[in-house]
């Protein structure tokens, strides 16, 4: 039998594609877990069907988007004028992955995914990797559209200071 592997979906409010609220799931992700073998299952925010969620899943990908995960839950008490909050589904994530883990399914995340595992297992985030990069004197040369920089480092010598960064961002 194959694997039902449950997918979070992103949620967007009223505007733009619909004018009602609407989930959405990149196709592309589905095809991977069906070429896989697996058969994709999207999971709408139900914070009341999670445990009959995860009795019937045999994995669990959580899936990224333009949004942020509340600073709150890695122990900050300000948020960064940036960071974008979807607190109904984080709070989804984050309920269907403790269920999955406690019952010793495999979860595996996708950018923001990676980052909700890190906060359930007790890790912390950078709210703005771009000012954290510009105050150890790196150089964006690149902005994708979630606004993610990926940053060039300058020829002198940032060794220590990247170090630094990353220590701090795996805390």
């Amino acid at each position: 039998m194959k694997p039902v592997i449950g997918m979070t979906l992103d949620c967007e409010t009223a505007g733009g594609y619909a004018s009602v609220p609407w989930y959405a799931l990149r196709k592309n992700y589905c095809d991977a877990v069906a070429h896989a073998g697996g058969i994709p299952l999207p999971l709408p925010h139900q914070i009341d069907a999670v445990e009959a969620y995860a009795d019937r899943l045999d994995g669990l990908v959580l899936t990224g988007g333009g949004f942020d995960i509340p600073p709150e839950l890695y122990g900050e008490t300000t948020i960064h004028p940036t960071v974008t909050l979807k607190p109904e589904r984080t709070h989804f994530e984050l309920a269907i992955a403790k269920r999955c883990y406690e019952q010793g399914k495999p979860i595996f995340g996708i950018c923001g995914g990676m980052q909700l595992i890190n906060i359930m297992f007790g890790g912390t985030l950078i709210q703005d990797i771009h000012s954290e990069y510009i105050s150890a004197g790196a150089q964006i040369i690149e902005t994708n559209t979630f606004g993610a920089n990926r940053a060039k480092l300058e020829a002198y010598n940032l060794e220590e200071q990247v170090r630094e960064i990353n220590k701090r961002a795996a805390k």
